[in-house]
């Protein structure tokens, strides 16, 4: 048991402590800690731990030593066999009946002065511990404490649960971890207290029935609650000023975050509510819900603005044309598809083909059998059966060749050549070779491809990268396959690409 403790001292010694072993009866030697004076300080309990500490009991608990036999921790804790923390960097201990956490250099990081910690089994108290707080309880209610300033609660022990939000499944990919270590949320019977972490704010929603589903950075909250009349959840969202709920507005689904806006429905149609200035801009009455077979969610098309565009797609008697935001029509509801303004420019569709308008309604370009949104000045068209690119004044800057495409992105677009894919740059240059059996737009550097062996990320030299490293490195977190939609209706949500719901019948 003490094969690792340093024995090279076990002579006494004027100005340190000092082991002495004794038999302790039955055939065994016990270690023991003695001061310069020959008094015992305790008994010795463990071998070395990895942060180079070792237990020691004496007559009033509890204590630890360094491996130089220095007490850094003295004999007055009881240990429970409680290691938590990141890299199980803390220690439960307890005196005088209440608890407290040591860290890994032997430090009270917490007094021992509550009645209990939550259960560090429980995922959500492990999440909150790992992000500076620890969850109290007194066996019945929880509460809450930042270990940065451990000696007051933040909340006090009257909730059923406290937890950290988090919005991921519910935000377009661009914003998918923006308040995931933001707000901490403790849920009682009557109401819920939300913790802002970054202005250290506090508000409290007294909606009984409700749960929070989305916390946006401008103390906008989407909550939910479910319908027993017609067997659906209901949507509202709150505003928050200074604690205080200033506006809500009630609505039966919430669809797709981009930016500035979400879209919200009432009954089977749709409109936008601006985050930014905490409003319905555009009533909801575009765009009839539709239910796909085997789905009770309400797919919403195509988001109708994005956030950068002054002019929204709408959707009129199965015609579509923009409008501005203030509800005014701009360019009328002549065409058979169309797509939201992208780079200042709308894709259209009329008389079997699709061509480029700008936001005076103008044509550019020619006329296409397939295109892609203009992203970075340059869109895809598809001319017979190959792809080429053209710029916003409809001139085809990269030649037909291509059998598909994909739009540019940081400089760089995938596409395929006899069916294999690669990239090339805006001046119609090969950058990476065509070796890949599929392959997506670069995003924060990093791309996601298949080179008929299996999935991976290179750079942007076409070198293979370790993707997990490299989002730790970059502390990026998107999404670097396949877009992703996401629709708060019906408590359910869709998603596309390859969700198996046919897009087209939706107006993409």
């Amino acid at each position: 048991m003490n094969s690792q403790l340093n024995k090279s001292d076990n002579t006494k010694h004027s100005n340190s402590n000092w082991i002495e072993e004794r038999k302790n009866g039955i055939g065994l030697t016990d270690s023991f800690l003695m001061d310069s004076s020959n008094n015992e300080i305790g008994e010795i309990m463990s071998s070395f731990d990895t942060h180079g500490f070792a237990v020691i009991k004496g007559d009033k608990g509890y204590g630890l030593i360094d491996k130089q036999l220095k007490v850094v921790l003295d004999c007055s804790y009881i240990f429970k066999d409680n290691i938590c923390g990141p890299n199980f960097a803390y220690l439960v201990v307890q005196k005088n009946g209440c608890y407290g956490l040591i860290n890994e250099i032997g430090k009270i990081v917490v007094p021992c002065q509550y009645p209990g910690f939550a259960s560090f089994s429980n995922a959500d108290n492990n999440n909150l511990l790992d992000r500076g707080f620890l969850c109290i309880t007194d066996g019945n209610k929880y509460g809450l404490i930042e270990i940065a300033n451990s000696n007051q609660y933040l909340l006090n022990c009257v909730y059923d649960r406290i937890v950290f939000h988090s919005n991921k499944q519910y935000i377009w990919q661009d914003f998918l971890y923006a308040d995931d270590n933001r707000y901490i949320v403790g849920y009682s019977a009557k109401s819920c207290t939300v913790f802002d972490v970054l202005s250290r704010q506090f508000f409290i929603i007294n909606e009984l029935v409700y749960n929070i589903e989305v916390i946006f950075n401008n103390h906008i909250i989407a909550i939910s609650k479910y319908s027993k009349t017609d067997d659906t959840l209901k949507y509202k969202i709150l505003s928050i000023e200074n604690g205080i709920t200033m506006n809500e507005k009630e609505y039966d689904g919430l669809a797709t975050l981009d930016g500035k806006y979400i879209q919200v429905r009432q009954g089977e149609n749709w409109g936008i509510f601006d985050l930014s200035e905490n409003k319905e801009i555009i009533p909801c009455q575009y765009f009839h819900g539709e239910k796909q077979s085997g789905y009770s969610v309400h797919f919403c098309p195509d988001f109708m603005i994005k956030p950068n565009e002054e002019l929204i797609l709408v959707l009129n008697d199965g015609l579509w044309g923009y409008i501005n935001k203030s509800n005014n029509l701009v360019i009328d509801c002549i065409y058979e598809k169309a797509r939201p303004f992208s780079d200042g420019m709308a894709a259209v569709y009329q008389h079997f083909y699709w061509r480029f308008i700008n936001s005076d309604g103008e044509f550019v370009g020619g006329k296409y059998i397939e295109v892609l949104d203009f992203k970075e000045g340059m869109a895809g068209v598809k001319e017979f059966d190959k792809w080429g690119y053209i710029n916003k004044y409809g001139i085809q800057i990269i030649p037909s060749r291509f059998s598909e495409a994909k739009s540019f992105a940081e400089g760089l677009a995938p596409v395929a050549f006899k069916n294999k894919w690669g990239y090339i740059n805006e001046m119609n240059e090969t950058v990476i070779p065509f070796r890949y059996q599929w392959a997506y737009p670069f995003n924060d550097g990093i791309a996601s491809v298949n080179d008929y062996g299996g999935n991976g990320h290179i750079d942007k030299n076409g070198k293979w990268i370790d993707y997990e490293e490299y989002k730790q490195d970059n502390n990026t977190y998107h999404n670097y396959e396949a877009e992703r939609w996401d629709a708060l209706t019906d408590g359910m949500e869709g998603d596309y690409p390859g969700s198996g719901v046919d897009y087209d019948l939706l107006g993409f």
